[in-house]
């Protein structure tokens, strides 16, 4: 089909609904077989001259993600700070520390097709931390969602400084506080030109879904004008349209 670019994920937590082929069923703990399966899809995607972006999590439950390592914060944590939702997992210090470890194991690999440690894998195009992560909207949410940006990006970075980094965002913005549309107001957390301009985060990412954002299709070209304008003149930095519908 001449595709030379492929999204995919690097992770499957272990959740009720989806616990066939998990990745990893508890922090730490990986399923060997199904790490060899991804093995075989970078493998594969080498022989083809595909590049692969690979997602560390996801801020829907579909396979785990930020959902299940708040789970797990409730069963095996250590702080005494039992998890109350989602957005814990940008502050809680046993959650920071357990993706941390995931990110570093999965850069770590060798993969067992190939004999090439993922970090050195040119087939690997790039990380991105989270697909669509968001935070909430208060002075105190939007700090710990940046710090976790800034912190998850620099931990790749620490270990893997030859591939590029993304954040994965849909790439709302902080620009009207005051505004009741949820893609400019900042209730998201983000801030998409500050979030950007980490030196650890080498390109800027936004999705587009005009349906279920009640967006008409001017509003939507404007959306993705307003991104490429930004990422040219204050970014700096090249823009991946990686969803749209």
């Amino acid at each position: 089909m001449g595709i030379t670019v492929v999204r995919i994920w690097a992770f499957n937590d272990d959740v009720d609904i989806w616990n066939w082929n998990t990745l990893q069923t508890a922090p730490g703990i990986y399923q060997e077989y199904v790490f060899k399966a991804l093995d075989y899809v970078i493998a594969k995607a080498g022989e083809y001259d595909i590049k692969l972006m690979l997602t560390f999590t996801d801020y829907w439950g579909a396979y785990g993600g930020m959902e299940q390592y708040v789970q797990w914060d409730n069963q095996y944590g250590s702080d005494g700070n039992a998890s109350r939702n989602i957005y814990d997992f940008y502050t809680d210090s046993d959650i920071r520390g357990w993706f941390k470890n995931h990110i570093s194991t999965v850069l770590n690999r060798t993969n067992t097709i190939t004999g090439i440690k993922y970090k050195d894998d040119p087939t690997i195009f790039s990380w991105e931390i989270a697909n669509e992560p968001r935070g909430l909207g208060t002075q105190e949410g939007k700090m710990g969602y940046y710090n976790w940006v800034k912190e998850m990006t620099g931990h790749i970075k620490s270990i893997d400084p030859k591939h590029m980094v993304s954040i994965g965002s849909e790439g709302f913005y902080d620009k009207e506080p005051g505004s009741s549309d949820f893609k400019w107001n900042g209730s998201k957390a983000m801030d998409f030109i500050r979030d950007n301009q980490l030196d650890s985060v080498d390109f800027a990412t936004v999705h587009i879904w005009p349906e279920p954002w009640r967006m008409a299709y001017e509003e939507s070209m404007a959306w993705l004008q307003e991104h490429i304008s930004d990422a040219n003149n204050i970014l700096r930095k090249p823009l991946g349209v990686e969803e749209f519908g």
